[in-house]
């Protein structure tokens, strides 16, 4: 992959768009980044990363604080990269989440994320993992591996040099990758705790179970039971204990069963004698109780066969009420002639009533009508043209409004150019006092950076040494060297002076653009204003625009409130005239119609008098002919000797019932009398209150036998269930224990802990198998860099077993033939050290990736350390990798790599903010 061009808008410091075309450094070879500090210099990589995967190449940025915070908020944040890969062009633009102004109305919106990916055919991807996923295939390295690879930053690789194995441990986590072996330790060392906590959990299980253990008061086994539930007994011997009790109970169970079924057979001996003798007992009493009822009815059958002759000698009374109530049914059917009559005429009767009365009503009407029509005639008269009048003064009212609205509209733009005008006040003393600010602390730079030059006489001299040439004359004598000031400021006072007077100067700067602006939109406002003032209220003199707005105001509301006023009676005449229209031709309609129906009415109620007249005759003669005046009257007659007959004969019906009642109740009573006096002749005699003592003692011998018998039962169970479960838990513990002794072994294994050897963890393991490859690969640059002086190595002493240990390293001195610490080296030495760390890992997590190669390289920092023989070879180093095409951008600010380096991005930062970047070849 190599980047080709790049677009960078409103991104970190860099508050303008700008491009740089990179195809200009060419494809293989060394370029120098260079800048003042806090320039953008890493920003340049940042944003390549930025591009491709949508995050910065460090962890401390987040996307969403990449927007420039020089940048105007009309200028879009966005970052655009053409790179090729295996010969194909490809272009990725993407833009962080950032606020921005609304595109309508005032305020901010949330611009949110974009991604969009160009393939050399056309295809656009646009979604953001879409994106990211796909830069991943088109490369093959995620952003981790492209920041590790493509990116070294020496100082983390200087605390990777000198850092101990647990320091180590962590960093290689995050470059290998490893936290999976980490947590497979962990889970591991979880898992034998939990295990021991399940064990455990076992044990105390089946000592709660053998507290459920129980056995007879004075048991030869009582003993034993207690030394299991206090824990003092073995679980095989608790087992066999059970077995014995439940052996021993089962016994007594079926010696038990036998003597209580016996008991039982007994108890249903005895009860079935108690049965027959209560059953003798029960007949003796019924035949007791049936002769005295016998003696009892018969003279009850002899009263009622009295009763019942006298009922029968009413028959000739009861013959004579159905005589007379047959004559007057014949008679009912001219009762219903009689009521249709009856009906007829009383229908007619309301029918002429209700006539007569519309008559009238249509009488007294039409007067009203007339009445009514006349008087309207007469009012419409004198509301000619009301309508006219109501719509010429509602076209009044309507211009008022309009008026009204223009003057409310001038005295809103009056208010807002208020409001602009004290803001662009205080704007102007914000920017006075920021002014002020900044020209002091531009005064305390210039002082400071005097001083400080002044002073590098001093500074010189100070690294000068005997018999050595002055760099500026070349004596090799210094008889009076200069003296350094006790207070001359450093180089960082000097550019905390500057950084300080640039932020001061920046923000004056934004305050003269921010009163700028509220002058222009003061000035804009007043001029439109004016234009309104000259044209609504014909003034040329803006001074008078307020009061006169004023005045006209009031004289224009009680012109309105005046015509309103006038409207409202205008309308109301209107409405009536156009009622008047509406309701006279309806008047003269109703009067007509009102005199036809009058007509009709009094046609009808005569010929209802004539029938009225017909019917009244036919009922008098009628009702004449008829015993009584009405039908219910006749009913009601015939009812009355109806219910006389129906009671004389319920009388004889009852008497009768009631003598055939009591001749089969005697009938009964002699059969039943007979049965039993046969039946009781050979029963024997029975002591019932003896059978019964007998039967109460058998059965309180039968419950002593059942409670024992369950009081056995009950035991067996609870031993049963304790010796089942104890089998249980015993077998799981059993099995649990032997997982325990290898998960034991195995999780000391992986964490380091097995007693008597080295003490390094699984995922240590895993690290130095990585690391003894990055440092045979660093091992080739560092040797090149040090004429072979220097190898780094891993060590590989495992004595210390009481410590994490295997990855700690040291340095091999050639020169010398011995080992030593690393942290005995120089500057210069742990830089040169530390860069091939650097390379080494590049180039592992490159072969890690399936071989993938980036043909562009970027290097940060470091060399400022180097004496001139170590920079040497230190880009003698960086040229090689350069080799086949590579291309390498180292990011220092050290002058002599300007010196040695022709290809040059130079990145500059204005003192108002915002940095720029050019390219120089």
């Amino acid at each position: 992959m190599r980047p080709i061009s790049l677009t960078i808008s409103a991104f970190g410091p860099y508050a303008a768009e700008t491009q740089l075309d990179l195809s200009r450094l060419g494809e293989r070879g060394l370029y120098l980044i260079t800048g003042d500090t806090g320039a953008g210099k890493t920003t340049i990589f940042d944003a390549i990363a930025f591009a491709l995967y949508g995050e910065a190449s460090g962890d401390m940025r987040e996307a969403s604080m990449l927007r420039s915070k020089y940048a105007v908020p009309e200028t879009p944040t966005f970052v655009e990269l053409v790179f090729s890969c295996r010969g194909e062009l490809y272009t990725v633009r993407r833009c962080p989440e950032y606020e921005r102004p609304a595109r309508r109305g005032g305020g901010t919106t949330l611009q949110r994320a974009e991604a969009e990916l160009h393939y050399p055919d056309g295809r656009v991807v646009t979604r953001l993992k879409d994106v990211t996923e796909a830069v991943r295939n088109i490369i093959g390295v995620d952003r981790q591996q492209f920041a590790q690879t493509a990116m070294i930053a020496q100082g983390n690789f200087m605390k990777l040099l000198l850092a101990p194995t647990e320091e180590r441990i962590h960093i290689f986590r995050e470059i290998f990758n490893t936290q999976p072996y980490r947590i497979l330790q962990n889970a591991l060392k979880e898992d034998v705790s939990a295990l021991s906590r399940t064990c455990e959990g076992l044990r105390a299980s089946i000592r709660q179970y053998a507290m459920g253990i129980v056995c007879p008061e004075n048991s030869a086994y009582q003993e034993n039971i207690q030394k299991a539930q206090a824990g003092e007994m073995l679980t095989e011997d608790i087992l066999t204990l059970l077995e014995a009790l439940l052996e021993a109970d089962q016994s007594e169970t079926e010696r038990t069963i036998p003597q209580l079924e016996q008991l039982e057979n007994n108890i249903s001996a005895l009860t079935a004698r108690i049965a027959a003798a209560s059953e003798i007992h029960k007949s003796r009493t019924a035949l007791a109780q049936a002769e005295a009822k016998l003696s009892q009815i018969t003279p009850e059958v002899q009263s009622a066969e009295v009763k019942l002759a006298s009922a029968r000698q009413n028959q000739s009374e009861i013959d004579s009420c159905k005589r007379e109530a047959a004559a007057l049914e014949a008679q009912l059917p001219r009762y219903a002639q009689l009521e249709s009559i009856q009906k007829s005429l009383s229908e007619k009767e309301s029918a002429l009533e209700s006539g007569l009365k519309d008559e009238n009503k249509y009488t007294r009407a039409i007067c009203g009508f007339e009445e009514q029509l006349e008087a309207e005639k007469a009012e419409l008269a004198t509301l000619e043209n009301a309508s006219l009048e109501a719509e010429r003064i509602e076209q009044k009212i309507q211009a008022l409004n309009d008026f009204m609205q223009q003057l409310e509209s001038i005295d809103g733009a009056l208010s807002e150019w208020k409001r602009t005008s004290a803001k662009l006040e205080a704007a102007q003393k914000s920017y006075l006092a920021a002014a002020q600010k900044a020209d002091a602390l531009q005064n305390t730079f210039l002082i400071i950076n005097r001083a400080f030059l002044d002073a590098q006489a001093g500074i010189l001299a100070t690294t000068l040494l005997e018999n050595e040439p002055c760099p500026v004359c070349g004596s090799i004598k210094h008889p009076s060297p200069a003296a350094l000031a006790d207070d001359a400021p450093d180089k960082d006072a000097v550019e905390n002076a500057r950084i300080e007077a640039g932020n001061a100067q920046k923000a004056a700067a934004d305050a003269s653009s921010a009163a700028n602006r509220w002058r222009g939109q003061a000035e804009t406002q007043k001029d439109a204003l004016m234009e309104r003032v000259r044209t609504v209220l014909r003034l040329e003199d803006f001074s008078q625009a307020e009061p006169a707005l004023k005045a006209i105001r009031i004289e224009t509301e009680n012109e309105l409130t005046s015509r309103k006023a006038e409207s409202m009676q205008a309308a109301a005449r209107a409405k009536r005239e156009a009622g008047l229209r509406r309701s006279i031709p309806d008047t003269e309609k109703r009067l007509t119609n009102g005199t036809q129906i009058l007509a009709e009415k009094k046609v009808s109620n005569a010929a209802l008098l004539a029938e009225k007249n017909a019917l009244t005759g036919q009922q008098r003669a009628l009702a004449e002919e008829l015993s009584f005046p009405s039908r219910s009257a006749a009913q009601a007659e015939i009812r009355k000797y109806t219910l006389q007959a129906d009671s004389l004969e319920k009388a004889i019906r009852e008497a009768e019932a009631f003598v055939s009642r009591l001749t089969g109740e005697k009938s009964s009573l002699e059969g039943q009398i007979s049965a039993l006096t046969a039946q009781l002749s050979a029963a024997p005699d029975f002591d019932l209150a003896a059978e019964n003592a007998a039967l109460s003692a058998l059965k309180a011998e039968k419950d002593a036998a059942a409670a024992a018998l369950r009081r056995l039962h009950s035991r067996i169970d609870r031993n049963k269930s304790a010796f089942e479960s104890i089998r249980t838990q015993s077998s799981e513990l059993i099995r649990l224990e032997k997982r325990l002794t290898w998960l034991r072994a195995l999780s000391a294994t992986a964490n380091g802990t097995l007693s008597g050897q080295e003490k390094i963890m699984l995922e240590t393991y895993v690290q130095m198998a990585c690391f003894d490859r990055i440092l045979a690969r660093a091992n080739v640059r560092l040797m090149k860099m040090t004429s072979g002086q220097y190898e780094l190595r891993r060590c590989i002493d495992g004595s210390n077993n009481r410590s994490q240990s295997g990855l700690d390293m040291e340095i091999i001195d050639h020169f010398i033939g011995s080992p030593r610490s690393v942290k005995t080296l120089s500057g210069g030495e742990s830089f040169l050290a530390s860069l091939s760390l650097a390379l080494g890992l590049a180039d592992e997590i490159q072969s890690s990736a399936g071989g993938v190669r980036l043909d562009s390289l970027f290097i940060d920092e470091g060399f400022g350390s180097l004496d001139e023989d170590a920079l040497r070879q230190a880009l003698r180093v960086l040229n090689s990798l350069s080799d086949g095409n590579r291309l390498v951008g180292v990011i220092s600010h050290v002058a002599e790599l300007r010196c040695q380096i022709d290809r040059q991005i130079i990145i500059k930062k204005d003192r108002a903010g915002g940095s720029h970047a050019q390219i120089i070849c």
